[in-house]
């Protein structure tokens, strides 16, 4: 993970439950982060950084900003 204070994640916007952060390798030596809900398996889309996959997930409709 990045050395920069990752922000809690928000509950799932589809089942309201709790998300984990996944570390995913690919054949080479790159790392991609998404986050996953635990219950129903919304995800987002694979990033370069934990941070970016935190903020997509923690974004929600009408926020121009994620929090």
């Amino acid at each position: 993970m990045t050395e920069q204070k990752l922000k809690p994640l928000k509950r799932c916007p589809f089942c309201g439950d709790n998300a984990l952060i996944y570390e995913k390798y690919d054949y080479g030596s790159h790392v991609w982060y998404y986050v996953e809900c635990l219950n129903c398996y919304c995800r987002t889309d694979t990033f370069h950084t934990d941070v970016e996959a935190i903020r997509t997930w923690n974004k929600r409709c009408g926020n121009e900003v994620a929090e």
